[in-house]
């Protein structure tokens, strides 16, 4: 356990310091145009949170010590980087979504090629389904919508890193409980990964994630479940999906909320929770420390479901 202690602060520490650094050195991307149909307004603050970030994970996953994290530290690379790549472009130049969500789907892919596919879901009450070769659709599938969940919820400032930490560190116990330490291990890396950039992208931000980095969060926070899940090759849906829970269900609600109102699944509009919060009188400082604890609240739920079911 030490030496995952040791190689999360490793993660930090990189994290941490580039951002420092590019934080003097006034560090940015080239110019972003504006997309047409992008209700928010320009903004000068650099999105290049998510660089740090990739820094600070891919140090600690190389980093790590094979007992804790062996091959799979190549399944973490190689199914993040297309994610990574895809939200940096789209950083600099907007992306067509369509072509970031190609991008999603392979790095997907990449992790059921690779073997972590589970093949089975647990329902509340215990029952368990089979999946077979459903297995891997749903296995691309999931690591795209986590993906894209904390893409959305990145609206305020800190906001998804402050998520990401919540859902991490709470897979990574739930990774400690079903005996699979390398979600640990991942969880430990993102987890000090995240706080490194915290500092920096929380109100008043310095720098935003980007896509670049609230994609890379979400998949490796999806893909941290995927591990959990190969401990006893099911997914407990419950306990997971609550670690997820505000990401994901601010999702499902914009896509439903989209989709009755005839418009694109991707078609952006104000009306995210973080954006109703607002309307309700809470500052953005408030609003990221809402979510938060109840963020935390909702994954300590899910946490007791998976020690206390048999």
């Amino acid at each position: 356990m030490l030496a995952v202690a040791k190689t999360a602060v490793l993660s930090g520490f990189v994290a941490f310091f580039l951002a420092l650094l590019a934080s003097r050195l006034n560090f940015r991307l080239p110019e972003r145009p504006p997309e047409t149909l992008d209700p928010d307004p320009p903004s000068e603050i650099p999105r290049v949170g998510g660089i740090f970030l990739f820094a600070g994970v891919v140090a600690g996953v190389l980093a790590m010590p094979g007992s804790w994290l062996g091959h799979i530290r190549w399944v973490v690379l190689a199914g993040l980087l297309p994610v990574f790549l895809i939200g940096l472009a789209d950083d600099i130049r907007p992306v067509n979504c369509y072509v970031k969500l190609g991008f999603q789907l392979l790095g997907g892919v990449v992790v059921a090629v690779l073997g972590f596919v589970p093949t089975g879901v647990v329902l509340p009450g215990g029952e368990e389904i089979k999946l077979g070769a459903l297995g891997v659709a749903l296995t691309v599938f999931w690591l795209a919508s986590t993906a894209n969940a904390y893409n959305l919820i990145d609206g305020v400032d800190g906001l998804a890193t402050g998520l990401g930490v919540i859902a991490s560190a709470a897979l990574a116990l739930a990774g400690w409980v079903a005996g699979n330490y390398a979600a640990v291990a991942l969880g430990a890396v993102l987890v000090a990964s995240l706080m490194g950039v915290l500092f920096f992208t929380a109100n008043p931000a310095r720098f935003y994630l980007g896509d670049s980095g609230s994609l890379s969060v979400g998949f490796l926070v999806g893909l941290q479940a995927l591990l959990i899940a190969n401990a006893d090759g099911a997914v407990r849906v419950v306990p997971i999906s609550l670690a997820l829970a505000i990401p994901l269900g601010d999702m499902a609600f914009a896509i439903l909320r989209r989709t009755a109102r005839g418009q694109h699944p991707f078609h952006r509009d104000h009306e995210h929770i973080h954006h109703r919060l607002q309307r309700l009188g809470l500052s953005p400082r408030h609003v990221s420390w809402t979510l938060w604890a109840t963020g935390g609240a909702v994954a300590a739920i899910g946490l007791w479901i998976l020690i206390a079911a048999p």
